[in-house]
């Protein structure tokens, strides 16, 4: 009989037992929980990263698609504007050439055969008396135009001298002459038949006085440019002929000037040299439009 009425030894181990037993229990559930909550936590990590990492992947294909379709477009428009460069570029060139026909058939060049020949320079050069370690310069032009005068001022040479250049009313040019300068070491001069006839095509005018022989055509007018200078100058152009467009007479226009508008010597002359300027500036740019 348990005097203390307290448990017994057997209930207190029974007790001690179902204590164990169920703070194990507990332990146990409370281990369980917690694990369950990490994995259910790892869980969601996993597929907040997986989102997260599906959204990114996302956004780079559609940054991708974005940056292909921009390339592609770029492609496109590239391509489109060398089409279009190159089709402006025929269209031009097209263009140039139609010009360069018409231009070389008003100039009496054949089309077909245009360039005039190292044997044609050749044979021209034996002609003249070429001279390969001087400066061999033609004057063309018109007749009365100057041109003997400004051989003779280069070398200065007056009537009295055998080798003068006629002038004036006795400038009958009719054949090509050829005038050594004794002042000025290295240059030859040659003084060539008049051109201005209108029936005589410039190229022809420029092949029959063999213009293309020499090493500078210096083309000599006394008044504003004709037609017929400017398609020898262009006739020079297309050929490749270094030329130079000289005015002669400038002391008799700008006397007219002074006579013509009352003006002084100095405004007058002035006024001149503007005028000439606008002439040659403009009839110089029709003449290298043979470059078209």
């Amino acid at each position: 009989m348990n005097m203390d009425n307290g448990p017994s030894f057997k209930q207190y181990m029974a007790m001690t037992a179902a204590y164990s037993i169920g703070k194990s229990l507990l332990d146990t559930w409370n281990s369980s929980s917690q694990a369950r909550e990490r994995r259910r936590r790892r869980e969601a990590e996993e597929r907040e990263r997986e989102e997260r990492e599906a959204r990114e992947a996302a956004e780079e294909r559609e940054r991708e698609e974005r940056e292909a379709r921009e390339a592609a477009e770029e492609r496109e428009r590239e391509e489109r504007e060398a089409r279009e460069a190159a089709e402006e570029r025929e269209r031009r060139e097209s263009e140039r050439r139609e010009a360069l026909e018409r231009l070389m058939q008003d100039l009496g060049i054949d089309i077909d055969n245009p360039v005039v020949s190292e044997e044609d320079i050749s044979e021209a050069r034996r002609a003249i008396g070429y001279e390969p370690r001087t400066r061999n310069i033609v004057f063309a032009g018109k007749l009365n135009a100057g041109k003997s005068s400004i051989i003779n001022a280069i070398r200065n040479r007056t009537s009295q001298d055998d080798d003068y250049a006629p002038t004036g009313a006795s400038e009958v040019t009719l054949e090509r002459h050829r005038y050594p300068d004794p002042i000025h070491a290295g240059f030859v001069w040659y003084d060539t038949r008049g051109s201005g006839t209108e029936s005589v095509t410039a190229f022809n005018h420029y092949y029959s006085q063999q213009l293309y022989a020499y090493d500078l055509v210096v083309l000599v007018h006394d008044s504003t440019l004709t037609q017929s200078d400017i398609r020898i100058l262009q006739v020079c152009h297309l050929m490749r002929q270094s030329w130079l467009a000289v005015r002669t007479k400038c002391d008799m226009h700008i006397r007219n000037y002074e006579i013509e508008r009352d003006w002084d010597a100095e405004t007058a002359k002035a006024a001149f040299l503007t005028d000439v300027e606008d002439d040659v500036s403009r009839f110089t740019q029709q003449a290298e439009a043979s470059e078209i």
